[in-house]
């Protein structure tokens, strides 16, 4: 049988303080603990930057930055699975093998080995290096490896950046968050940054001649879609 006396220990980067939606968890006289001043925090090892895109350019600075960085382990984060799919497939195009779409349509044992090939060691050969997702990964699966993560698309609230941001910079590792963003779309972002008090968001810009060696390949891969 089980124990009568049952402790629970619940643990989150953005915990709900809406009582009708903790009601089920069936807590009884619970204690809050925070180990941040500011309810909403990222860690202290990411360094996070903010990156105006002109109209129709986001997918070149996006093939700039993964180019640039060549990072070993990264998540590309879209707000829907539709976008997710189209830009996995131009990433494939493009010449990134090592690309996969990760979404909620995946039958859980997809998404699963697409996981396990994320953790697999740099260089095995099967290795996924860049997962193209909506919000399903965004939180509630352990990709320890991961150096990158690119919002392709801006979150719609700060839990999402949050949780986004999250997938980097584990356990007092180091990483990087990159945002994506439209210039009507900078405005809104930092007025989402204010309610967790984040001022480390860093604006980098991504000059024009970086991206024209990559306008006719990327023309060519939109052909094909």
């Amino acid at each position: 049988a089980a124990p009568r006396d049952v402790r629970k220990l619940l643990f989150s980067a953005t915990l709900t303080r809406d009582p009708a939606r903790l009601a089920p968890l069936r807590l009884h006289h619970p204690l809050f603990f925070s180990a941040k001043d500011s309810r909403y925090q990222t860690p202290a090892s990411l360094k996070e930057f903010m990156v105006a895109c002109l109209p129709g350019a986001k997918p070149l600075v996006l093939l700039h930055l993964l180019q640039a960085h060549g990072f070993p382990a990264a998540i590309c984060f879209t707000n829907s699975v539709e976008a997710s799919h189209r830009l996995a497939r131009l990433l494939q195009l493009f010449g990134s093998a090592n690309v996969a779409e990760f979404s909620s349509r995946l039958p859980p044992a997809r998404r699963a080995a697409l996981v396990a090939q994320m953790n697999l060691p740099p260089g095995t050969p099967g290795r996924v290096s860049l997962l193209v997702s909506s919000d399903a990964l965004a939180r509630g699966i352990d990709l320890p490896c991961v150096d990158l993560v690119v919002n392709y698309d801006a979150p719609r609230n700060i839990k999402t950046y949050v949780h986004r941001a999250g997938r980097t910079a584990r356990a007092g590792r180091e990483g990087v968050c990159y945002t994506l963003l439209q210039p009507f779309e900078v405005k809104p972002f930092k007025a989402l940054l204010r309610l967790a008090d984040n001022g480390y968001v860093r604006s980098r810009r991504v000059d024009a001649s970086h991206l024209e060696p990559l306008q006719a390949r990327y023309r060519a891969c939109l052909a094909q879609l």
